[in-house]
């Protein structure tokens, strides 16, 4: 392989890491790569299956018991 390719994949990478770590979005991404002669299908379809770190799900469970009929009341108190 030649230096110029090296150069090319690792420029490459490095736009793919900065989506994993969340340091730029998933438009921000994909123009990156298409400037870099990827096609826009091929950078999103890499991107969307590409787990990220800084992405958590956060799913509200209930506080009244195990339920699943019962509402999820949050922090609200009652006295």
């Amino acid at each position: 392989m030649n230096k110029s390719s090296e150069t090319y994949l690792q420029v490459s990478l490095d736009e793919v890491i900065a989506y994993i770590r969340g340091d730029i979005n998933l438009e921000e991404a994909t123009e990156r790569l298409e400037k870099l002669g990827h096609s826009k299908k091929s950078a999103n379809k890499v991107l969307k299956d590409t787990v990220r770190n800084n992405v958590f799900c956060f799913q509200t469970k209930s506080r009244l018991g195990d339920d699943p009929g019962e509402e999820d009341v949050g922090d609200e108190q009652t006295n």
